[in-house]
């Protein structure tokens, strides 16, 4: 895996926890329960929620290179709202999806987060 900044060196616009994010990297599991626990092992507490939508949101890094550790930040980011139960980043999250940009573009980073981690979780999705 490379380790390309991303342009403008976004590690920059983020800090503290939400900004480790950005190196963690290419995640296999879609399994939950072998995911991070995002609050205990990065620090992230409801304090970052709008941080957090932003970084799951933010298109430069969506649509980075995949070989890039930043790239994946996004996916990070929504797992770990889903965890702390972010009521509030739903709706820019639905603005996001709804431009229509994630769709048409096969972004499966996006497509397979939204599909594992906001599925209700009695829900065989």
């Amino acid at each position: 895996m490379t380790e390309t900044a991303p342009p403008n060196d976004l590690r920059t616009d983020y800090a503290g926890p939400v900004q480790q994010l950005l190196t963690i990297g290419e995640t296999r599991s879609y399994d939950p329960a072998e995911w991070l626990d995002y609050a205990v092992e990065v620090g992230l507490g409801r304090e970052h929620i709008a941080e957090l939508s932003r970084l799951a949101c933010d298109r430069a890094l969506n649509y980075g290179d995949p070989d890039s550790r930043e790239a994946w930040a996004p996916l990070h980011a929504w797992r770990a709202l889903g965890q702390l139960q972010a009521e509030a980043s739903v709706a820019p999250m639905l603005a996001f999806l709804e431009d229509g940009r994630e769709r048409r573009s096969g972004n499966r980073r996006v497509s397979e987060g939204v599909r594992h981690d906001w599925a209700p979780r009695d829900s065989a999705y």
